[in-house]
C-alpha cells in the first residue's frame, strides 16, 4: 500500500542518519530531506501517489526548519501530482493547505490566498473532511489576513478557525469520557 511505502521510504531514508552508516559524521535533518527529495525524484517516477506523499510529509519538515525554498518546491511538485492522478479531494487540500501557509511566510499573499482559498472551498465541500484541517486552513488565511492589515477578515477566521478547534476538542473528550 501507499502508506506501506511511505513508512519504508521514511526508515530508509533517516536509517542514513545511523551512526554506524554516517561513520561518526553528524547528519542534519536538512541533509536527511535533501538526499530524500533526490531519491523521490529518481527512484519513485513509477509510484506517484508514494511519490506526492512523500513530497508532502518532506515538503512539511522543509517548511518547520525554515527551508522555504525546498518546501516550496516539495508541495508544489506533490500538489501537481495530486492533481494529475487524483483531482480534487482531501489529499489535495492538505498539500494546498500546506503549501499556502508557506507561501505566507514568504510573504506572498496573493499567492497564499488563493492557495488557501481553493484548500478551504474542497474542505467545505467534503463532509468527511477533519474540522481541525479546516480550522488550520482559516488559521492560514486569517494570518495573511493580519499581515495585510484587514484586521476585521482577520478576527472574522481566527474566530471561526477556534469555533471548530473548540468543537473538535469537546467532541474528543466526549468520546474519551463515554469511552
Amino acid at each position: 500500500t501507499t502508506a506501506k511505502r511511505v513508512v519504508g521510504f521514511l526508515v530508509d531514508l533517516f536509517e542514513e542518519a545511523d551512526p554506524e552508516q554516517a561513520q561518526g559524521r553528524e547528519v542534519t535533518v536538512r541533509e536527511v530531506v535533501a538526499r530524500g527529495s533526490a531519491r523521490i525524484q529518481a527512484q519513485l517516477v513509477s509510484e506517484p501517489m508514494v511519490q506526492a506523499q512523500l513530497q508532502n510529509t518532506l515538503g512539511a519538515i522543509s517548511w518547520r526548519l525554515g527551508d522555504y525554498e525546498s518546501a516550496t518546491g516539495l508541495l508544489e511538485g506533490a500538489l501537481a501530482t495530486l492533481e494529475r492522478e487524483k483531482g480534487e479531494d482531501a489529499a489535495l487540500a492538505a498539500v494546498l493547505a500546506q503549501l499556502g501557509a508557506v507561501y505566507a511566510d514568504q510573504q506572498s499573499f496573493d499567492k497564499a490566498t488563493r492557495t488557501l482559498v481553493r484548500a478551504r472551498a474542497l474542505l467545505e465541500a467534503d463532509p468527511g473532511s477533519a474540522p481541525v484541517d479546516l480550522a488550520r486552513t482559516l488559521n492560514s488565511l486569517g494570518t495573511v489576513a493580519l499581515r495585510e492589515g484587514d484586521l476585521g477578515e482577520a478576527e472574522r477566521l481566527f474566530a471561526r478557525a477556534l469555533e471548530l478547534h473548540r468543537a473538535a476538542t469537546r467532541v474528543f473528550c466526549l468520546t474519551i469520557v463515554a469511552g
